[in-house]
This record gives C-alpha cells, structure tokens and sequence, in this order.
C-alpha cells in the first residue's frame, strides 16, 4: 500500500470514528472560547460541558466538529480552587492513527500542567475531546516590567496541512511548486511526535495557552492582563513553504504555543524545560505600563 492508499484508508476510517474531514485537512482553528477556567473554590461545584457535531448548541459554550453528535457535560465538585479544561483534537496523525490518543491526552494535560498541576482528573469522549481539571493552590499575577517567554515551533503544522492535502488529490500541484514531499513527510513526522509532550512547570510565571487562539491574540490578551508590551515574534522556520500555501492563512500556528510571563530568571527557567523537550522556546519581550502603547514586531 502506497502512502495515498494509506492516508485514503485511514481517512475514511477515522470519520466513521468521529473526526471531522475539516479537521484532518485543515485543524481545528476556531478561537472563540475560553477553554480553560479558573474556578473558585466558593461554587462548591461546577459543569463542564462539551458538544460534539456539525453544529453548536445554544445551552453549551464550547463545540466541537466531529461527525459524531452529542452533548457530554460533567459536574465537578470542588473544595479548592480548580483549574479546567476542554478541548478536542487540534489536528490528527492520519498515517499513524494509534497515536491520536496520546497526542489528545498532551494537548489536554497542557491546559493545565503549565500552571504547575500535577494532580488532575481527566475524561476522554470518543476519542477526540475530553475535559481535564485540578486543583491550584497559588495564583499567578502579572505585572509591569515583568518578561515575555514563548514555546512554539512557529509554522509547525503547515508541513502537516501541505502533506495531507497532497496525498488527498494536489499532489501535481505541490510537486509542480518545488515541494519536496519527502521533506514534508519529515517535518509532518516531527510535529506529530512533539504534539504528544508534556509541558509541566513549576516556576513561578503566569501561562497562557495559545496553542487554540494563535499570536493574533496577543493584543486582545495583554489589553485584559492590564499591561502593554513590546514584543519581536520569531519568523516561522519555514516560511520558504508559505508562497506555495496560499490556503495557510495563519503560518505561525504550531502544535504547541504557550506564553510565559514572569520575572526573568523565572520566565528563563522554565523556557529550558521546554528546550530540554524538544519545544524551541523564546524571550520575546518585556510587559509595561498599561498606559503605554503595545508593540508586537517580527524579529529580523
């Protein structure tokens, strides 16, 4: 079975489980919920609730497409304050599909281990979403002067998106463009693998997960903590990729993006933990005045 057979087959088999064929072409992008909550201790209990289908449901906040449809929630009960979080697949491993589960667990465990939880709960439905929660114990607080941290593989999953769109009938397209496929197949591979790791960080900086929303959150996110910012973002690795991809509207989304902010040997610190696992990790910048303007630049 050649490599097109193999992403056909899997393909098929994988929408019968569940996934979306929007998912498998093009990721899950939507960034318009709020996929991690803090809870205080004071509600005694919360619900957390997921829908699955083609479309979303009035009475649920966050939706999912799949081509399973159903509506999970789950109480929780809570004697501290809690930390939660739902999310489905972001993309899947066609050619390696045994592996999705592991890469769903990792995206769910990143939603909070970053804060510093080693201790969580965690439901999978179908498997392709979940909720994971856990207890928090210190809270984290942003203030002016304070250092800016990413993790990112900036443009990591564009390999991904070229790869599957090719094997799924644009094959002469890409080749045509002067894509190496074999290359991608490499870059594809080593998305997957690192879309399973773990983030867990002890340091004492405030974390956000943009792996969802993506760098054009970074004005929206600032303007909430309170803080203007300068920032000089990374270019992506690969942007030799971006003039044959003109469907890749956001180049700079990856598998895995967190930004840290902190002090500065804290903020260093845990950017060599993600190092140290495989994530390239950046200091980007510095918080200020909130009555100052926020500059966000490309890095030359």
């Amino acid at each position: 079975m050649d490599l097109r057979e193999r992403f056909l087959l899997n393909a098929s088999t994988l929408m019968k489980e569940g996934v979306h064929p929007s998912i498998i072409l093009s990721g899950c992008q939507r960034t318009d919920q709020n996929n991690v909550v803090l809870f205080k201790r004071e509600l005694g209990e919360v619900e957390l609730c997921l829908k699955l289908g083609n479309s979303p449901d009035k009475s649920c906040d966050f939706f999912y497409p799949s081509t399973k449809e159903g509506l999970h929630t789950r109480k929780v009960k809570i004697s501290s304050d809690v930390v939660a979080g739902k999310e489905g697949l972001l993309f899947v491993d066609v050619l390696y599909p045994e592996n999705n589960k592991n890469i769903l667990r990792a995206q769910l465990q990143n939603l909070i281990t970053i804060w510093g939880i080693k201790k969580y709960e965690m439901e999978t439905i179908e498997g392709i979403a979940g909720f994971i929660w856990g207890d928090i114990y210190e809270e984290r607080k942003v203030s002016e002067g304070m250092y800016v941290g990413m993790i990112n593989r900036p443009g990591g999953l564009i390999s991904t998106k070229i790869l599957y769109r090719a094997l799924n009938g644009a094959m002469d397209y890409f080749l045509k463009r002067g894509v190496d496929v074999t290359e991608l197949r490499r870059m594809s591979d080593e998305t997957m693998k690192r879309a399973a790791l773990t983030l867990t960080l002890d340091e004492n900086v405030y974390p956000v997960n943009l792996t969802r929303r993506g760098l054009g959150y970074l004005p929206t996110l600032f303007k909430k903590l309170g803080v203007s910012v300068r920032l000089e973002i990374p270019s992506p690795w690969y942007a030799d990729l971006l003039d044959v991809v003109p469907f890749t509207k956001d180049f700079v989304q990856s598998e895995n993006l967190f930004l840290l902010i902190g002090e500065k040997n804290e903020v260093e610190s845990a950017l060599s933990k993600g190092e140290r696992i495989g994530f390239p990790s950046f200091l980007i910048g510095r918080t200020g005045s909130r009555e100052d303007s926020s500059i966000i630049v490309k890095r030359k």
